[in-house]
């Protein structure tokens, strides 16, 4: 018996996908760093760990970084992601 992983997969990246978003648009108008940790307990109050994930791929994409102090930023790339330029 096969089972049928696509709706759940679907799910699920569509969730980190609109959370990406979420916190490019909270950083972008916040206008000023903010602490990686702060941002996982905004984004994820329960502390199932998703929004981790999320972060570090935002981060790998260049799309957020971390600033001389370790706070989080919004990059020009990531500002380009959240206009749909990129």
């Amino acid at each position: 018996m096969q089972k049928h992983y696509g709706s759940t997969y679907d799910k699920k990246m569509n969730r980190q996908r609109d959370l990406g978003r979420q916190v490019l648009q909270h950083l972008e108008d916040r206008k000023e760093p903010i602490n990686w940790d702060v941002l996982c307990i905004r984004f994820d109050p329960n502390r199932t760990e998703d929004i981790r994930a999320v972060l570090d791929n935002l981060k790998d994409w260049g799309h957020i970084a971390l600033d001389e102090q370790g706070k989080t930023i919004i990059t020009e790339i990531g500002k380009k992601r959240l206009d749909g330029r990129y």
